[in-house]
């Protein structure tokens, strides 16, 4: 089976991450987006976050998947508030308004997210219970890794 080949700029992405990060995915490079590999990244991101700020959603966004893995982990999650007439800002918005989100409204408000003690406790939680969604939702008996 023949590796995708990566274009100048995905080479050039490469040698970057190689030298100063990382990049996490289930999937090999040039694979095709799908609404199931959208929610995968979304539960990897809740995953590997110490704490979750969502900054736009509207009422029906997929970042609204994001937070709910974050809560599901029991990871600190924020929100930050918009105008009440922006679609953009629903989803926020009701977060907020169900207690799901600390409003965020500054830079201390997210370090206060992240050093509080709900921080403190999801950070020491194991991955176990997503390891093992995870593991239980792989297609026909597939192996899932993180």
């Amino acid at each position: 089976r023949r590796k995708p080949s990566l274009s100048g700029g995905e080479r050039g992405s490469a040698r970057r991450v190689g030298d100063e990060g990382l990049v996490i995915s289930p999937l090999p490079p040039g694979a095709a987006p799908t609404r199931d590999r959208f929610i995968e990244r979304n539960r990897q991101l809740a995953a590997l976050s110490g704490a979750t700020v969502i900054v736009e959603a509207g009422a029906r966004s997929g970042t609204l998947n994001v937070a709910s893995e974050a809560k599901t982990l029991g990871r600190p999650l924020g929100a930050v508030p918009g105008p009440i007439t922006s679609a953009a800002s629903a989803g926020c918005h009701q977060l907020l308004r169900d207690g799901y989100a600390t409003a965020i409204t500054g830079p201390g408000d997210v370090t206060e997210l992240l050093d509080g003690p709900a921080a403190a406790r999801s950070l020491r939680a194991p991955l176990a219970q997503y390891t093992l969604r995870r593991a239980a939702s792989a297609p026909n008996g597939q192996r899932a890794a993180l």
